[in-house]
């Protein structure tokens, strides 16, 4: 959740630059979406793998089911590598996946301005990038809104 001066530090070059593994990632949706395709196919891409299928099963696996985070201050069901559909509540930001996200639905919105996730069971995979932050919870909101455009039209 980004807001004012801390939307401006973000966009500052060294910031972008910077390696925080919780944030500051600059990549395309292509890239994002290559990734999440890798992930859903269990670590394999193209005619090899880069991470073990259990590996992948272990960092989806529930740490907790939508407590709410004291960093974004709002309940979320976590993995130990990603937040976690399947929402538990109207105010989970889990819904950034959707409200139709299944358990079984894993990926990250970022800073109410992106979100990508993986759902397996629908073998489907969703990103969205945008430059812009949106104040929360309008941004959030959006991209709940988005996702469940998506999963409505799989149906």
């Amino acid at each position: 959740m980004i807001h004012g001066r801390a939307a401006f530090v973000f966009n500052w070059r060294r910031m972008r630059e910077a390696v925080c593994p919780s944030a500051t990632t600059s990549t395309t949706a292509r890239e994002v979406a290559v990734f999440y395709e890798m992930l859903r196919r269990g670590g394999r891409a193209g005619s090899g793998r880069l991470l073990g299928e259990g590996t992948i099963l272990a960092a989806r696996q529930p740490s907790s089911d939508g407590e709410v985070d004291r960093f974004i201050k709002a309940p979320v069901r976590w993995s130990q590598a990603f937040m976690l559909g399947g929402v538990s509540g109207d105010e989970d930001l889990g819904r950034v996946m959707g409200r139709k996200s299944s358990c079984e639905t894993f990926g990250c919105g970022g800073s109410s301005c992106c979100v990508a996730w993986c759902d397996p069971g629908r073998e489907l995979v969703a990103v969205y990038l945008c430059n812009k932050s949106l104040p929360d919870p309008i941004g959030f909101a959006q991209l709940r809104d988005l996702s469940d455009l998506i999963l409505d039209a799989c149906e």
